[in-house]
Formats: C-alpha cells, sequence, structure tokens
C-alpha cells in the first residue's frame, strides 16, 4: 500500500513559552514562515535534502511545532532515512497528541521496520481521532493482513519498489514480479494497470483492472479506474454504475465524483451531472474540476 500522507495547509503554531513573551514568539514564528515555505517548496519539487534542511532551520525558531516535524518526516522517508522520519514522526506525535495524519505516518514507519504490533496501534489512534481517514483505514487493513499471513511481504517490498521507478516498462515489469510472488496482491494489479494506461496500452490496463476487482471487488480505486477506461472508451451505461459502486465504498472520493458527473454529462444527463458537480463542492468548494464542469454546463444549455 503506497504511503498515503496528508500536506495541509501551514499553519504556524506559536506555544506561548513562559521565558519568552508573546511579541519574541511572534517573531519567532513570523521568521520561521518562510523558511516552512520554501521547505515545501522544495519537497514538491523533489529536492527532499533540502527541504529538510529548511524545516530544520524553521524548527530551530519554533521546536514546538509538530507540523513541520511531520513535513520533516515525509521528506525522510521518502529520501529512505526510515529511522529518521520514524523520530520526526514520534516527535509531532508527542507535540500534539491529537495529530493523526502523523500518527498514521509514524504507524507506516513501525510497519516498514516489520514491527506490525506497533504500528497498528498508531493506526489505531489515528483512527480514534479521525474514524474515516482513509490512509490508516488502508494501512491498518494491510497490516493486519499481513499479521494474518495473507499479503506476502516480499511482494509488498517489491511493490513499493515498483511505485518509486520512473518509467512505465519498469514499473510492469516489477509489478510482474510482485504478482508471481503473491497472485492476491490487487493492488499490484491495479498499479501496473495505472502503468499501461499512461504508457498506451489500454487493452492491457483493462485486462489487469479486471483482475484487481476479481481479487477485490470492492477496490474502490480499481473500479474507478475501470469505469474510467469505459467511459474514454464511450461506454457510458457500463461505466456510470462502476462508479457509483466506487463512491458507495469510499464517499468522500472527490476524483471518482468528478469522473461521474463527467460521465453523465457525456451520456446526456446533464441534470445528474449538476447535482453531483454540486455535490463535489458541498464537499470540497474549491474544487476546480467540479467548478469548470458546472460552468460547461451552464454555457450548453
Amino acid at each position: 500500500m503506497k504511503f498515503l500522507l496528508l500536506f495541509a495547509v501551514i499553519l504556524l503554531s506559536s506555544s506561548c513559552s513562559r521565558f519568552k513573551t508573546h511579541e519574541e514568539m511572534t517573531s519567532k514564528a513570523e521568521l520561521a514562515e518562510p523558511m516552512v515555505e520554501e521547505g515545501v517548496a522544495y519537497f514538491l519539487n523533489g529536492q527532499d535534502s533540502l527541504a529538510i534542511n529548511r524545516w530544520n532551520a524553521a524548527l530551530r525558531l519554533i521546536p514546538a511545532d509538530a507540523e513541520v516535524y511531520n513535513f520533516k518526516g515525509m521528506a525522510e522517508h521518502r529520501s529512505n532515512k526510515v529511522d529518521s522520519a520514524l523520530w520526526s514522526f514520534r516527535k509531532a506525535t508527542a507535540l500534539n497528541p491529537n495529530y493523526f495524519e502523523a500518527e498514521n505516518n509514524l504507524g507506516y514507519m513501525l510497519f516498514l521496520k516489520e514491527n506490525y504490533s506497533q504500528a497498528l496501534l498508531h493506526f489505531n489512534r489515528s483512527l480514534f481521532v479521525n474514524p474515516s481517514y482513509q490512509p490508516a483505514l488502508k494501512n491498518k487493513q494491510l497490516t493486519e493482513s499481513v499479521l494474518q499471513g495473507n499479503l506476502d511481504k516480499k511482494a509488498f517490498d517489491l511493490s513499493e519498489k515498483a511505485a518509486m521507478e520512473t518509467t512505465h516498462s519498469s514499473q510492469i515489469s516489477l509489478y510482474k514480479k510482485v504478482i508471481s510472488l503473491d497472485s492476491t496482491f490487487s493492488k499490484a494489479y491495479n498499479n501496473m494497470a495505472a502503468a499501461y494506461y499512461f504508457s498506451g496500452q489500454t487493452d492491457s490496463a483493462m485486462f489487469y483492472l479486471e483482475k484487481a476487482i476479481r481479487v477485490n471487488p470492492d477496490y474502490p480505486e480499481a473500479l474507478n479506474n475501470y469505469a474510467y477506461i469505459l467511459m474514454d472508451r464511450e461506454n457510458y451505461e457500463k461505466a456510470i454504475p462502476v462508479f457509483l459502486k466506487a463512491i458507495s465504498l469510499k464517499p468522500r472520493y472527490f476524483a471518482a465524483l468528478n469522473n461521474l458527473g463527467e460521465a453523465y454529462f457525456l451520456y446526456k444527463e446533464k441534470e445528474n451531472a449538476r447535482k453531483v458537480f454540486n455535490t463535489v463542492l458541498s464537499l470540497k468548494p474549491d474544487d476546480v474540476r467540479a467548478r469548470d464542469w458546472l460552468l460547461i454546463l451552464d454555457e450548453t444549455e
């Protein structure tokens, strides 16, 4: 299961120290803010070492900021510094016990170190704060699968390696090895299908998506991807119920909701399309895709 992390809007905390005045704390937060923002920019550009350097500089000014420790852990994990990431996520959760994203990330580091019982503990802590947090739900399910002997750990490790590959051909090659180790690994089928799709081989993509869905009929991402290719092929009548199933399994699945709205529009069911896009905006007011589709609907009526 790919490591799922949440980048939130940067909110710099300035918890008061009894040895510093409010003005001093505000000044330090103001000085740290551009460093944090620079770190985010570096991270988004794949420059993890530069991101870590900027966040370390910020933490010297705002050492009680849990969010910056979580950001730092994300970059350390991506740099394969699992022990460093583990420490950063522990620090984040110690500073903010309700930080469910960091609890999930800490759990994942423990999973990578094969400390499954402790990983499960932190996924449960994440879900105690936010019971609907999908990354923790998926990671908990993944951990339970390993503990029950239902997932080959070598296959999982190879799948993680495949996800980091930069070419579709190398991803496909590694996912095939994953499946040879564990023929029930639905995520590997789904991800290999995505690699085939983006390399222009849609027949192969459909073949492996069908395998993913046979292994796990309640896999919302595979269902969404399968329906998307059906929509690409103008088979809207078949695509729409598959999108609906994906959404029933994952109600706040905005990609699938927008895809469903588009399918309704292309199928000439404009009123249904409008209802879907309005639903998206009611849940996520800044969703650009839904807003753009509503404009198109206005222009075509």
